[in-house]
């Protein structure tokens, strides 16, 4: 008799593979300012997350110690819902190696779309423009690029594989590697998909105050969260930060065919476009 996967065990299989795939691939979101939370949010739903720009001036030998204030403004970030959702046959549920592929490209297709609405931010409308090709793209251009964004405490970098590759070591004896501090950029990081930003987009340099990323759980009614299989699975992608993941499985009444979905709600906007550089591959400013 063949082993049948419980509902609980295609969860807990489905969390670990969403942890593994999504973890490494929005690792860059890390970078940048996140409000990551596991509070429900609707579709269209406006968060405001504050960005200071001013505060107290620096006194020398100060008689009143009531004379500074800070100016905090607030930049709005829409959310949006996101869900992959796939059935599982009952041969997939009897063989676990069927059932880790068909979870694996589901879960890359969740993850290509959020990463889409992550890129949406840089384009060229928002950022001070580079330009340069690949084949020419040096040192000598991160330099510039680390100038430009001199003002920004946190200095992070991320690079399409072609660009990424020309700071690879030389030699096989060399340590290779996610670099911290290479050519004084806080993070170097390689980012290979770019589909939601702009034409000829290959790169981006700045730091948490640049671009604000903000996400929550879709809201079920109590029928909905009585009637299936669901929990909610923290997917660390570095700085500190864990993007929360809605996971769900049913079966259904009509078919006996078992269900399982990704959902997260999930939104990207511009921060201050005077601590970013955006990097291109050619074309206009």
């Amino acid at each position: 008799m063949a082993n049948t996967l419980s509902a609980s065990l295609i969860l807990d299989t489905l969390s670990k593979r969403t942890q593994t795939t999504i973890g490494h691939q929005l690792a860059p979101l890390g970078f940048f300012a996140a409000d990551f939370s596991e509070d429900v949010m609707n579709q269209g739903q406006s968060v405001q997350v504050p960005l200071a720009s001013a505060g107290g001036t620096a006194q020398t030998n100060p008689t009143n110690w009531e004379s500074g204030d800070s100016t905090i403004g607030n930049v709005p970030v829409t959310v949006a819902g996101y869900s992959v959702s796939f059935h599982i046959t009952p041969l997939q549920m009897n063989n676990s190696f069927r059932l880790a592929q068909l979870m694996d490209i589901n879960v890359q297709n969740f993850v290509n779309k959020i990463s889409d609405v992550a890129m949406a931010p840089f384009n060229s409308t928002h950022w001070t423009n580079f330009i340069q090709a690949s084949a020419t793209f040096s040192s000598t251009n991160l330099q510039t690029i680390r100038a430009g964004i001199a003002r920004s405490p946190i200095r992070n970098i991320l690079l399409d594989p072609s660009y990424y590759a020309k700071f690879l070591p030389s030699s096989l004896s060399t340590e290779i590697g996610p670099k911290t501090g290479l050519a004084g950029f806080d993070a170097f990081a390689e980012v290979t998909r770019w589909t939601g930003a702009g034409t000829n987009v290959v790169g981006f340099a700045g730091g948490t105050q640049s671009v604000a990323y903000v996400s929550g759980l879709p809201s079920y009614d109590d029928e909905t969260k009585a009637d299936i299989n669901y929990t909610v699975t923290q997917v660390d992608i570095g700085g500190g930060k864990s993007l929360p993941v809605a996971l769900s499985t049913w079966l259904s009444r009509a078919t006996r065919t078992r269900w399982a979905s990704m959902d997260v709600m999930f939104g990207a906007a511009k921060l201050d476009n005077t601590v970013g550089y955006l990097i291109k591959s050619g074309g206009g400013a």
